[in-house]
């Protein structure tokens, strides 16, 4: 794409930076198995493009550009915009991304032009990432992120990330943005590189310099990944309409204090919400003894979700857990943590783990600007019957501005009895795993924290510990605390 307003000329593609010969080793060359189909994406560099003519010569899609940031609108935007769908072209809008301007601003400007909605025949909205503006990886990440959630707020599908694969790996970090397709600018190649963390491409820019009938001079060409039915599909998907909002809550959800505490599933702070006949309580499992879940699916388009509200009475540095009950199957629950400094998603395999599990320390402002979302479309199909769970999170302060004074600690350390030989040390507090060490009967260890885990001779009590060299989960059959 490469339209850089203040250079008047487009520049260097986006996957275009770096010897290649040396930096491939850390890419996959990816080929499109079968079938792709033409298309272009264009801006008021082409001028005025006679659609008709294009479709008479082969282009099935074009991706036609808002705006370079927030502050340069494309003055062809709406004729193309326009004239690609009068002619049967089925149409995306894409927005070249600054890394140095506010991404709400940005993503509403999008959302605007669109007039607040898509429709059928429009592919899902793309991000355009292929320009630093001085930020750093991180920086790049957290606006991404906070321009892609802005937008599938707005218009309820997903956006496609369009980037060159040097440039997401070495400017952008090789952030995970798996949940948004790849667009992937790589010239002079049918078998383009797929940076991390992609295994596959949805679209190909492959060259910058074609000839269409119908758009004057060079435009950029693009193959899509499948059929022209499967390019379809994924333009009916786009014009649903945005998920609901989350019902209100059916209390006040009150203040937490700077000692932190727990957000339960029953509590006001935590919203279960979507499709009703789809969220299942369940008793006698997870934290408090319920919880709720609901199955995963690979739409682009979310059916149920989960949303804890952080009222937060004080700003400060907190801890973030979630507990997993034995109901939760799904390898790739996304945990979508909006704090302070941006948004952050944290990936938990739920069927490999019961109890708490940390989703990591964040900054939280006071107010209610903080919340973590759980949303059901995993990339796991319905037919592998996993379950996502919606249960308690514990929030806890890690730093000493907000951290009260703590308790001394009546368990410091745990002591083996009566193994008769040894203990397993765990990597999780169940036996399904195999153990990473033993301890000798009598031996005692530093506790790290005491968690509910799987029934051993008659107690669900587990112990992490560490013998200075390695830490890990032993029973509380054969473990007592030891002052």
């Amino acid at each position: 794409m490469n339209q850089v307003e203040d250079e008047g000329e487009p520049g260097m593609m986006a996957g275009d930076v770096g010897d290649a010969s040396s930096e491939e080793k850390a890419m996959t060359a990816t080929c499109a198995p079968g079938t792709t189909v033409k298309g272009v994406d264009v801006s008021y560099y082409q001028d005025n493009i006679d659609w008709a003519a294009a479709a008479g010569d082969g282009v099935k899609y074009a991706f036609i550009r808002v705006s370079d940031g927030a502050n340069f609108n494309d003055s062809k935007f709406q004729r193309n915009w326009d004239g690609a769908k009068a002619n049967g072209i089925l149409r995306g809008a894409y927005q070249f991304f600054r890394s140095n301007q506010d991404p709400v601003a940005q993503a509403d400007l999008l959302v605007a032009k669109l007039g607040g909605s898509l429709a059928q025949g429009d592919l899902p909205p793309v991000i355009d990432v292929e320009s630093a503006d001085g930020q750093s990886a991180a920086t790049i990440q957290s606006k991404v992120n906070r321009w892609l959630d802005r937008v599938e707020s707005k218009l309820g599908v997903r956006p496609i990330v369009y980037t060159g694969p040097y440039f997401w790996r070495d400017t952008v970090g090789g952030a995970d943005q798996t949940r948004s397709a790849l667009w992937i600018a790589h010239y002079g190649t049918s078998c383009p590189m797929v940076p991390p963390r992609w295994t596959n491409w949805t679209f190909h820019q492959n060259s910058s310099s074609g000839h269409v009938r119908g758009i004057p001079g060079n435009v950029d060409m693009d193959v899509f990944n499948g059929t022209l039915a499967q390019l379809r599909t994924l333009a009916s998907v786009s014009a649903q309409p945005p998920p609901p909002p989350p019902p209100p809550p059916s209390g006040d959800c009150e203040a937490m204090s700077a000692a932190g505490g727990v957000i339960d599933d029953g509590d006001a702070c935590f919203q279960a919400g979507g499709a009703q006949q789809w969220l299942h309580r369940v008793t006698g499992d997870g934290n408090g003894g319920d919880l709720v879940k609901t199955g995963t699916t690979a739409s682009t388009r979310v059916e149920n979700y989960g949303e804890w509200t952080l009222n937060m009475a004080a700003e400060g540095t907190y801890e973030l857990e979630v507990f997993i009950g034995h109901a939760g199957t799904s390898q790739k629950a996304r945990y979508t943590v909006t704090h302070a400094d941006g948004s952050t998603d944290a990936v938990i395999n739920q069927n490999a783990v019961y109890g708490w599990t940390s989703l990591g320390a964040y900054r939280l402002l006071a107010g209610t600007a903080g919340k973590v979302r759980l949303n059901d479309n995993t990339g796991e199909a319905g037919t592998l019957n996993r379950d996502l769970v919606f249960d308690g999170l514990r929030i806890t302060p890690v730093d000493a501005s907000n951290e009260p004074p703590p308790p001394a600690d009546p368990c410091p350390r745990v002591q083996v009895h009566d193994t008769g030989s040894v203990l397993n040390i765990r990597p999780q507090p169940n036996t399904n795993q195999a153990a990473v060490g033993t301890l000798d009967d009598g031996s005692i260890v530093n506790r790290l924290q005491t968690v509910t885990g799987q029934a051993v001779s008659g107690t669900t009590t587990w112990y992490k510990i560490t013998d200075g060299q390695v830490s890990g989960f032993v029973t509380g059959a054969f473990a007592r605390c030891h002052s």
